[in-house]
Protein backbone atom coordinates (compact mmCIF):
# COMPACT_ATOMS: atom_id res chain seq x y z
CA UNK A 1 0.00 0.00 0.00
CA UNK A 2 1.39 3.15 -1.04
CA UNK A 3 1.53 5.99 1.26
CA UNK A 4 -1.37 7.83 -0.41
CA UNK A 5 -3.89 4.90 -0.25
CA UNK A 6 -2.74 4.66 3.46
CA UNK A 7 -3.53 8.42 4.19
CA UNK A 8 -7.15 7.93 2.69
CA UNK A 9 -7.67 4.64 4.82
CA UNK A 10 -6.68 6.61 7.73
CA UNK A 11 -9.13 9.64 6.86
CA UNK A 12 -12.08 7.36 5.94
CA UNK A 13 -11.60 5.14 9.37
CA UNK A 14 -11.21 8.91 11.26
CA UNK A 15 -14.58 9.96 9.26
CA UNK A 16 -16.27 7.01 10.42
CA UNK A 17 -15.69 7.32 13.73
CA UNK A 18 -16.63 10.73 13.71
CA UNK A 19 -19.67 10.07 12.65
CA UNK A 20 -19.97 6.53 15.12
CA UNK A 21 -19.51 9.30 18.14
CA UNK A 22 -21.96 11.95 16.70
CA UNK A 23 -24.28 9.12 16.27
CA UNK A 24 -23.73 7.82 19.87
CA UNK A 25 -23.88 11.57 21.37
CA UNK A 26 -27.28 12.05 19.82
CA UNK A 27 -28.65 8.45 20.96
CA UNK A 28 -27.46 10.24 24.49
CA UNK A 29 -29.30 13.22 24.43
CA UNK A 30 -32.65 11.83 23.05
CA UNK A 31 -32.04 8.66 26.26
CA UNK A 32 -31.45 11.94 28.66
CA UNK A 33 -34.62 13.99 27.33
CA UNK A 34 -36.52 11.21 27.27
CA UNK A 35 -35.61 10.56 31.06
CA UNK A 36 -36.23 14.01 32.05
CA UNK A 37 -39.66 14.06 30.36
CA UNK A 38 -40.81 10.84 32.16
CA UNK A 39 -39.15 12.01 35.68
CA UNK A 40 -41.05 15.88 34.99
CA UNK A 41 -44.08 13.68 34.29
CA UNK A 42 -43.89 12.08 37.09
CA UNK A 43 -43.51 14.61 39.28
CA UNK A 44 -46.42 16.33 38.04
CA UNK A 45 -48.21 13.85 38.67
CA UNK A 46 -47.28 13.87 42.17
CA UNK A 47 -48.25 17.69 42.22
CA UNK A 48 -51.71 16.81 40.90
CA UNK A 49 -52.73 14.16 43.22
CA UNK A 50 -51.44 15.93 46.30
CA UNK A 51 -53.55 19.17 45.21
CA UNK A 52 -56.58 16.97 44.35
CA UNK A 53 -55.94 15.20 47.51
CA UNK A 54 -56.66 18.39 49.71
CA UNK A 55 -60.07 18.53 48.30
CA UNK A 56 -62.42 17.20 50.98
CA UNK A 57 -64.94 14.46 49.61
CA UNK A 58 -67.84 16.89 48.62
CA UNK A 59 -65.85 18.73 46.18
CA UNK A 60 -64.22 16.14 44.89
CA UNK A 61 -67.71 15.34 44.01
CA UNK A 62 -68.93 18.61 42.82
CA UNK A 63 -66.10 17.62 39.79
CA UNK A 64 -67.14 14.51 39.39
CA UNK A 65 -64.60 12.37 41.05
CA UNK A 66 -63.71 10.18 43.82
CA UNK A 67 -60.52 9.57 45.89
CA UNK A 68 -59.58 6.11 44.46
CA UNK A 69 -59.75 7.69 40.69
CA UNK A 70 -57.21 10.36 42.10
CA UNK A 71 -54.08 8.50 40.57
CA UNK A 72 -55.42 7.81 37.02
CA UNK A 73 -57.16 11.27 36.89
CA UNK A 74 -53.86 13.00 37.35
CA UNK A 75 -52.47 10.15 34.84
CA UNK A 76 -54.30 11.05 32.10
CA UNK A 77 -54.26 14.56 33.07
CA UNK A 78 -50.37 14.83 32.85
CA UNK A 79 -50.34 12.91 29.68
CA UNK A 80 -52.64 15.03 27.68
CA UNK A 81 -50.69 17.98 28.78
CA UNK A 82 -47.23 16.22 27.24
CA UNK A 83 -49.30 15.43 24.09
CA UNK A 84 -50.35 19.34 23.21
CA UNK A 85 -46.99 20.41 24.64
CA UNK A 86 -45.29 18.23 22.02
CA UNK A 87 -47.86 18.92 19.41
CA UNK A 88 -46.84 22.27 19.17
Amino acid sequence: MDYLSEIRVRAEAERLRAESLRNASKSAARWLASLINRIASKSAERRLVAELSQLDDRSLRDIGLDRVQLQNVAKRIVANENWRRDAA
